[in-house]
């Protein structure tokens, strides 16, 4: 078993590592996202509607059954034989219990014509529960060890597999059962890949560790938090699913699946680099230096492309789906808003559970929650681009507050400047890029789609690159400069 972390610094990611946690993860986002692109043809709204609810109930249930033991192993202070047995042996009893409950009630609902497919969905991926629990502390095994190209393999391996079942499962006329097979494929390939990659990181020794009853306490508060935030997340898809029906649910998620791109990467990043690398702050000099750095980032990197997509999503959605999911554009205009509005409050919440404050977490989670379900109950009966516009509105006002929370809550003493200057490039480029944008739209919307999304996406970025040589240049330089030694070093080499 590995020596406890030293208390004096904080071990730096090796660059090779911090690239496959920061750059690698975007192509496997990128096997999963145009996978998603391509469902739609083979599915009508209505087929992969009835497909995505099964999923987003069992991918909920998912976070239950982990119990929250996979960010407890990256936290507790040292792992031995006897922990990790505990903790082994406590998951597979919940995730077994959880699948059996799941089959019961997918037997219930043969009873109930209307849901009767809902219910052989839900048992057929029972399985993929179970599977996908026994990959998970393996996993994060690897994140705390912070092994990031051994996570990549393993992440890389997972959608691979759940892309080529389901395409060609989709393609053979399957229907709503391609995705059941996908995610099943994507677990077995999970639990295999992450199950080698992590067998020389097991510990065989007894002694020294945290106690099982203080880890399995900090899981369940994880694990509520973990719930909490799922539900926050997709609650509007049950809902919507259930309420407006299957059609409207593939409409609406086919247009989270697009605005999400971004906040899934952004969601990999804070769970398998920055949770860990913050919680080794923590430990070590205090955490308001890396998460100013990490705020700053994402009012730079991510919040752009989240409003570029916004803008441009009519011509985008045209020039890539069929016609049947054009009405997709409508949802994507404000969804995309609300993915970097949860970008912001991702970071927040990460920084608070690296600091231990799991009682915030869990508290900002209910609040996110209960904000959704009042917007909901409000939009609902007005369709989906009313929905669209109360997921937008909740989002924004939990964000809101995780900042606040988190601001008062951290040890952060003052914003710093360069924190000001991110923010004032933000607002330059957003009072330059939203008129000359929509200006686009309106002059050119006679030109092929494609061209003019590019056109957009064309004057996004040279508006950014103008405002932060304008009140971010000393560091707009610097980074330019790093990325242009390290190609010459990869040329090199």
């Amino acid at each position: 078993m590995r020596a406890p972390m030293s208390q004096a610094s904080v071990p730096p990611a090796r660059p090779r590592g911090l690239r496959f946690a920061l750059l690698a993860h975007p192509s496997v986002q990128g096997v999963r996202f145009l996978t998603k692109l391509a469902l739609p043809w083979f599915f009508t709204t209505q087929e992969y509607g009835e497909a995505i609810l099964p999923s987003l109930i069992v991918f909920g249930l998912q976070h239950l059954a982990v119990f929250g033991l996979d960010e407890a192993l990256v936290s507790a202070r040292q792992v031995d034989a006897d922990l990790w047995r505990a903790m082994r042996r406590f998951q597979n009893r919940v995730g077994l219990a959880i699948a059996a409950a799941l089959v019961v009630v997918g037997l219930a609902l043969q009873a109930v014509p209307s849901q009767a497919l809902l219910g052989k969905l839900l048992i057929g991926l029972a399985p993929m529960l179970v599977i996908s629990n026994r990959a998970t502390l393996p996993t994060w095994l690897l994140v705390r060890e912070r092994r990031f190209r051994d996570l990549f393999l393993v992440d890389l391996g997972a959608i691979v597999s759940f892309a080529v079942v389901t395409l060609a499962a989709a393609g053979a006329g399957f229907g709503a059962w391609s995705l059941v097979a996908g995610w099943t494929a994507n677990g077995v390939a999970a639990l295999v890949l992450s199950t080698w990659r992590s067998r020389d990181l097991v510990p065989h020794r007894s002694g020294g560790a945290d106690e099982w009853a203080k880890v399995r306490a900090t899981g369940q508060n994880l694990s509520i938090a973990a719930v909490l935030g799922y539900v926050g997340e997709r609650i509007d898809g049950l809902a919507i699913g259930f309420v407006l029906g299957r059609s409207a649910l593939g409409l609406f998620d086919s247009a989270h699946n697009l605005s999400s791109v971004l906040l899934g990467w952004g969601q990999s990043v804070a769970d398998r680099f920055l949770f860990p690398t913050l919680a080794a702050h923590v430990r070590a000099e205090g955490l308001g230096r890396g998460y100013l750095r990490a705020l700053r980032t994402a009012i730079l990197f991510l919040v752009p492309p989240h409003a570029v997509l916004a803008l441009a999503s009519e011509p985008l959605i045209r020039a890539i789906f069929p016609a049947p999911w054009h009405a997709t554009a409508g949802l994507v205009r404000f969804l995309a808003l609300a993915a970097a509005a949860r970008c912001l409050d991702l970071l927040a919440v990460t920084a608070l559970k690296a600091s231990g404050d799991g009682a915030a977490v869990v508290r900002l989670g209910t609040t996110r929650l209960l904000l959704l379900v009042m917007a909901l109950v409000i939009a609902l009966p007005y369709g989906l681009e009313v929905v669209a516009i109360a997921v937008l509105v909740s989002r924004s006002v939990a964000a809101a507050n995780s900042l606040v929370v988190a601001a008062r809550r951290l040890d952060v003493r003052e914003t710093g400047v360069e924190l000001r200057r991110a923010l004032f490039v933000l607002a330059a480029w957003a009072a330059a890029t939203g008129p000359l944008g929509f200006w686009i739209l309106r002059e050119f919307s006679d030109l092929h789609p494609a061209l003019v999304a590019a056109a957009i996406a064309n004057v996004a970025v040279w508006a950014w690159i103008a405002a932060r040589l304008v009140f971010d240049r000393d560091q707009a330089l610097a980074e330019f400069s790093a990325v242009r030694a390290r190609l010459q070093r990869g040329r090199a080499g």
